[in-house]
């Protein structure tokens, strides 16, 4: 079991549900982010972040990541299987893909900020 504690350089999730949008040259993706989210910091600080597109049999995977903050970062990670990628990112086997992504860079737009995330690595359904 990996340590999950609130540093930077853990794993931390996102609940994302659609809405990716990329680019093809440099692959990058953009991962908006509420500014209110505590995960905000964590994520801008480490530079890196990997997007797990989940499996359609994956929902306990999207409902253990969409629980309130009170859970915790580390219980999350409890539900599936996880693997290290590129940089120690966390990707979940079985999913559809994970993208281990450097982010490039940040921008405040309203309520979010937007993290350019430059796709180093395409993890295909393990």
């Amino acid at each position: 079991m990996r340590d999950h504690h609130q540093r930077p350089g853990r794993p931390r999730r996102l609940h994302r549900i659609g809405g990716l949008q990329r680019h093809r040259s440099p692959p990058t993706v953009l991962v908006c982010m509420n500014r209110l989210s505590v995960q905000r910091e964590t994520f801008a600080n480490n530079g890196v972040l990997c997007v797990n597109v989940l499996a359609g049999d994956q929902g306990d995977v999207s409902l253990a990541f969409s629980q309130s903050a009170r859970e915790g970062t580390a219980k999350r990670f409890e539900t599936g299987l996880w693997t290290e990628v590129n940089h120690g990112l966390p990707a979940l086997r079985g999913a559809l893909v994970s993208l281990a992504c450097r982010v490039t860079n940040t921008v405040e737009v309203g309520s979010h900020n937007v993290l350019f995330s430059e796709v180093d690595a395409v993890i295909d359904r393990q």
